[in-house]
């Protein structure tokens, strides 16, 4: 992550256009434990101030960012029932 908040710093021409990150611990929670273990709950509030750093980091650039959050772990339910 610390990358991609220092490419938030570069000027217009210097800067990517796109970033990806991944943030693993979700992920590997959710394959080790399940879609509903607590686990992905617990790897979420771990992640939660990383993705903080990232938005402050771009507010503090001016530079406006689109988070996205995408998962693989389906079991066959659909919309709201996955909102937190």
């Amino acid at each position: 992550m610390d990358q991609v908040i220092e490419w938030l710093n570069l000027n217009d021409a210097e800067r990517p256009e796109l970033a990806t990150l991944n943030f693993v611990a979700v992920y590997s929670a959710g394959h080790t434990y399940g879609p509903e273990a607590p686990e992905i709950l617990a790897a979420t509030i771990e992640i939660d101030p990383q993705i903080a750093e990232l938005w402050e980091a771009s507010e503090r650039a001016g530079i406006e960012i689109s988070l996205l959050k995408a998962n693989d772990q389906w079991d066959g339910r659909s919309g709201s029932e996955y909102l937190c």
